[in-house]
């Protein structure tokens, strides 16, 4: 027992270095995915064909927004990829932005979440309003305001909802005088998916009566 004890010592020595070693090769793979350079210069090109601006950093233009994910009693937060323009009559932003980082208790080192967000800016401001895809075409609505929720999830807008195959893929919400759409990336954003959010939103708010959105 007294000779096998320093041949353990070394086996879990070594698991525990290839452990962390692992841990942070995949965690900076993670990062090089989400800060792919490529794709800021992807969309560089896009929105300048389009006549729209892109920042590959900015600081306060996230300030606006108020609820999750959106790290609270912050100011000066820092968007990347951002693009603005006007996108079927409707001025627009979108980004990629990172709350504080977490920690996570499973491996007991810190990460970043990374959300894609798109917002569209109303003719007037409007009550709060958010709808989280719940599965099976159903959301779970929360607003302070059920008579604005009323005037906006007519019967074909929840039809729509339910069936548009984009939708399970965002968080919605009215906020202000802005609606917005994220959700979490997990992977390489494609340029192609700038669109498809935009249109997303677009499409709602072309279902959307006139009258909720003065």
């Amino acid at each position: 027992m007294e000779t096998l004890a320093p041949i353990l010592f070394v086996v879990v020595f070594a698991a525990i270095v290839g452990l962390v070693a692992w841990l942070f090769l995949r965690s900076r793979r993670r990062e090089q995915t989400m800060r792919d350079e490529e794709v800021g210069g992807e969309l560089a090109r896009l929105a300048a064909g389009r006549g729209w601006i892109f920042e590959q950093e900015n600081v306060g233009y996230a300030d606006r927004f108020t609820g999750y994910p959106f790290s609270q009693h912050l100011r000066e937060r820092r968007s990347r990829e951002l693009v603005t323009g006007t996108h079927r009559g409707w001025e627009f932003g979108a980004f990629q932005y990172s709350p504080r980082p977490m920690q996570d208790p499973g491996e007991r080192q810190q990460y970043f979440r990374y959300f894609r967000v798109f917002a569209i800016r109303l003719p007037a401001p409007r009550p709060t309003l958010q709808l989280t895809p719940k599965g099976a075409g159903e959301y779970k609505v929360n607003t302070d305001d059920d008579r604005f929720a009323a005037y906006v999830l007519t019967e074909p807008v929840k039809r729509w909802l339910a069936e548009d195959p984009r939708a399970p893929r965002y968080r919605v919400r009215f906020e202000r005088d802005e609606l917005i759409a994220w959700y979490e990336q997990k992977d390489r954003f494609a340029p192609a998916e700038l669109d498809m959010g935009l249109d997303f939103l677009c499409d709602l708010l072309d279902r959307v009566p006139r009258e909720a959105l003065r």
